[in-house]
């Protein structure tokens, strides 16, 4: 059974992380009027994520620098300078959806 955990911010910007390879499911966030809207290209069910021969969603991790491409390379530090950016000038709860 694949489970989904959700992160929400003060600001109400939540992030949906199922447990089949932490991939990311949805990130709600505003949009130019205000709506709450998922920005994640995705499944809307858990269970097409097992099928799924793309890796839709899934979660980047460190590779080392010199197997990169220096394209990607540039990608992956812009990535990281957000992922710094989000976590420093945030406060995350953590919820168990199922």
């Amino acid at each position: 059974m694949i489970k989904e955990y959700k992160l929400i911010n003060g600001n109400g910007i939540s992030v949906v992380i199922i447990s089949y390879g932490g991939i990311i499911k949805e990130i709600n966030t505003p949009s130019s009027n205000g709506k709450f809207e998922n920005i994640v290209l995705g499944y809307k069910y858990n269970n097409e994520y097992l099928n799924d021969k793309y890796y839709v969603g899934a979660r980047l991790e460190r590779a080392p620098t010199w197997e990169m491409s220096e394209e990607f390379a540039e990608e992956y530090e812009k990535i990281q300078k957000l992922r710094r950016h989000v976590y420093s000038d945030t406060h995350w709860n953590f919820i168990s959806l199922r």
